[in-house]
């Protein structure tokens, strides 16, 4: 019977390694002193060599920081919702509390300025004016008018929208100071269902706009999660105002 003379190890391709290495994986385990003998590049500079051994600790040390820094951003994003949903609480206690549209007016104020950090906000009820009522946080409009402005495309979709706006719905919703604002959320608010259509067409009864001087403070791929809730909030609060 013929044998096959020996291969020279040489000759053996990259992948015939990487197979017998995957096939075989308890290989360093018999041979170990191989472990100290292999030399691989080091991946720091200012080295020449190390074990694979010592680059395997890299590759964990590695692995580690990165699983560290996942770890904290998910600390960090964790304790911010819980900070959020105590907050939304919050409001939600306060609108509560509420008996009247100024009441409603000044809940939302103090909890946007001293729990959700936001100073510029405008608040546009689609309902006839209330002189009583004039303040530069408060608007009345029609529909109408807010199709003129562009922003009947927002009401109709009932979903926050985050981004910048044109400089003329700008000038509508926060007419003291329209050149400071660089970013803006607009907040749909659901009013009361369209009559014939049932509860699950409900027409608009306003809008909250959030502005900021930051641009990034309000960007498209943001979260609208609790935006949401907060008009979810709002809106019954100003149907149980009247």
């Amino acid at each position: 019977m013929k044998t096959q003379p020996a291969r020279d190890p040489g000759d053996l391709s990259e992948e015939e390694v990487v197979a017998f290495l995957r096939h075989e994986v308890d290989f360093f385990s018999r041979h170990p002193a191989l472990l100290t003998q292999l030399r691989l590049p080091h991946l720091r500079a200012g080295t020449s060599t190390v074990s694979l051994v010592e680059r395997q600790v890299d590759l964990l040390r590695d692995q580690k920081r990165e699983a560290d820094t996942q770890l904290r951003d998910f600390v960090a994003v964790a304790r911010d919702n819980t900070q959020l949903n105590t907050h939304i609480h919050q409001l939600a206690c306060a609108l509560i509390s509420a008996t009247s549209l100024p009441d409603v007016i000044e809940a939302l104020d103090r909890s946007l300025r001293e729990n959700f950090g936001v100073q510029e906000f405008t608040l546009v009820l689609l309902r006839a004016p209330v002189a009583s009522l004039a303040s530069a946080r408060l608007r009345f409009a029609t529909l109408a008018e807010a199709t003129v402005c562009g922003l009947d495309t927002v009401l109709a979709a009932g979903a926050p929208r985050c981004g910048n706006l044109r400089d003329s719905q700008r000038d509508w919703l926060f007419p003291a100071h329209p050149g400071a604002i660089a970013s803006v959320a607009l907040v749909p608010l659901a009013g009361a269902a369209a009559p014939a259509q049932g509860a699950g067409n409900r027409e608009p009864a306003g809008l909250l706009a959030l502005g900021s001087p930051d641009p990034a403070r309000y960007h498209p791929g943001m979260s609208t999660d609790f935006l949401a809730r907060i008009a979810q909030l709002l809106a019954a609060a100003l149907a149980a105002a009247g």
